[in-house]
């Protein structure tokens, strides 16, 4: 029985015996490999040829086999111990549920290989809103960030489905940490960006928190340390004057409140001096 790897393993063999000018009688005699089977491997009559036995064939014709495994692609599965990504989450969810959203964490989605996990998507019943949230601590690929939250976006309406909610508007924002390096960055592909995420400052705050609907993507800075929406803020590129709150990632990381200690952390060892 034949199969795609068969058939490939096959004509890559006969190709290569081919150019060296080889009977299938040589190849067997080269790589001791029997020529009824080399004759089978070549017609891909193995649905799933041996590895030694391809290997001793290739070693015999002085061809190199790669073996390539390539795993599904995963796609925005935010990593849980990234502090700044988690505080800029729940912020965002707070202010969203706060005036009345209903919210939900790490959606996965998938297209054919590809998975991905949407970051959060809040959902209005009342006015059968749904918004497809996507938080970034860093900006490193311009494209990237507008190819997957339209990949997010064309798959929000069956994410929402399978949680039970019915959206007739489906909006997308970006919310990203308040640092100088994300303004920096905006301003470097202030184009590029205008065209993707044309829904700024205002206009973001009024799609999550005043009621709005628009059909375009948005791009907005969150201060996660700030008391609910005030920390939403404008970005540089489209005139805020006043500078970031934080130089950049690390300056943010620097700047959270320290962990309280455990009470185990802090117990005086018996026999201890208070």
């Amino acid at each position: 029985m034949t199969s795609p790897l068969s058939e490939k393993v096959g004509a890559a063999v006969l190709a290569s015996r081919k150019e060296r000018g080889w009977s299938q009688a040589r190849l067997s005699a080269e790589s001791g490999v029997p020529q009824t089977v080399v004759s089978s491997i070549e017609r891909a009559m193995h649905s799933n040829p041996p590895l030694v036995t391809v290997k001793r064939l290739c070693t015999a014709l002085d061809a190199e086999l790669i073996v390539e495994i390539r795993p599904a692609r995963l796609v925005g599965k935010s990593d849980q111990r990234d502090p700044a990504h988690a505080a800029c989450m729940a912020a965002t969810r707070r202010i969203l549920e706060r005036v009345g959203w209903t919210t939900a964490s790490e959606v996965e989605i998938a297209t054919g290989r590809a998975r991905g996990f949407i970051d959060l998507i809040a959902f209005d019943p009342a006015t059968r809103r749904l918004l497809v949230i996507e938080v970034k601590t860093e900006i490193r690929d311009v494209g990237g960030l507008e190819r997957q939250v339209g990949w997010y976006l064309r798959q929000a309406r069956g994410a929402a489905g399978r949680l039970g909610w019915r959206p007739q508007h489906v909006s997308g924002v970006v919310v990203c940490l308040a640092t100088g390096a994300i303004d920096a960055t905006v301003l470097a592909n202030r184009v590029e960006l205008a065209a993707a995420f044309p829904i700024r400052g205002r206009a973001v705050r009024a799609v999550l928190i005043g009621g709005a609907v628009v059909d375009r993507r948005g791009l907005i800075l969150l201060d996660p340390l700030r008391r609910g929406a005030a920390g939403l803020m404008t970005l540089a590129a489209d005139g805020r004057r006043t500078p970031a709150p934080y130089r950049d990632y690390a300056a943010f990381l620097r700047a959270r409140p320290s962990r309280p200690k455990r009470a185990s952390e802090t117990a005086i060892p018996s026999g201890g001096e208070a």
